[in-house]
């Protein structure tokens, strides 16, 4: 709801409701008395231990055979605690589509926990991009969906979550953002789902 800026801020956790089997909670980050970010989480218990996965990552081979990005890094701090590696829809390159999909994972971590997980939800850039204006981006609001029951997953030295986003539209200065982060063994681990601004988008891109 407004910028964050460096130093100092206040979370403020509250249950709206918790019933027999779901909870309801809210979180606000506030700086300087104003709220800056909302936060609303729907925590349940698993109920079952059966699990079905119908979203399948796409074939895209090993990880480490494709080129890694780190052109992303000069723009923000944040893109430099991931690691790339772009399979398709490389950001700056008109011509493609606004999709991209590859492998990202944590540089110096490589235990991925349900906190962490949330955080590389968001870490890809903009499949916007991958159409080619590489312009400046927020997420206005995002809503992630986690597959199962969560739990710390290492990391081997080759392996990687593999990422798949997408803009089906852009115009008047917003737009879409869908996507997905496979596990290594190809489980379904996130849906992410965002409303983001663009500062300059092109009317009509990604459609």
């Amino acid at each position: 709801m407004d910028r964050v800026e460096p130093g100092q801020f206040e979370i403020e956790v509250q249950v709206l409701r918790r019933q027999r089997t779901i909870t309801f909670v809210r979180a606000t980050l506030l700086q300087h008395d104003r709220a800056c970010v909302q936060a609303h989480a729907v925590l349940a218990a698993s109920r079952t231990p059966a699990q079905a996965h119908f979203a399948r990552p796409p074939a895209l081979g090993a990880a480490l055979g494709h080129p890694r990005l780190d052109a992303l890094e000069p723009l923000a701090a944040f893109p430099a605690m991931f690691e790339y590696r772009i399979a398709s829809g490389w950001p700056g390159r008109t011509g493609q589509g606004a999709s991209t999909a590859g492998f990202i994972r944590p540089r110096m971590e490589r235990l991925v926990t349900p906190e962490s997980l949330t955080m590389l939800a968001d870490a890809w850039f903009p499949a916007f991009w991958a159409a080619g204006d590489r312009v400046p981006a927020t997420t206005v609001s995002m809503a992630l969906v986690f597959a199962g029951a969560q739990a710390a997953v290492p990391l081997g030295e080759d392996e990687f979550l593999q990422a798949g986003f997408r803009t089906s539209a852009a115009a008047g200065g917003f737009g879409d953002e869908t996507g997905e982060l496979w596990w290594p063994d190809g489980r379904l681990a996130v849906s992410a789902q965002q409303l983001v601004r663009f500062s300059a988008p092109r009317d009509g891109a990604g459609r």
